[in-house]
């Protein structure tokens, strides 16, 4: 993970959710195989609630890692 996307982190961290979804979203833009990233922004999105996407993301976070 570059060091731009662990700066990212710090949304999740502080509780704010949805901007940790933005952060990570954008990580993943940046490089698609990051499956880090992936699982984070799954991570986030299950907190939020969001079961259909974070299960899409957990599935894509594994994928990355073949």
């Amino acid at each position: 993970m570059s060091k731009a996307c662990l700066v990212r982190c710090v949304p999740c961290r502080c509780g704010d959710l949805a901007a940790a979804v933005e952060d990570f979203s954008a990580c993943i833009a940046v490089d698609p195989s990051n499956a880090v990233a992936f699982y984070n922004r799954a991570a986030a999105l299950d907190a939020l609630g969001q079961y259909e996407r974070a299960v899409a993301d957990y599935r894509r976070a594994l994928d990355a890692e073949k």
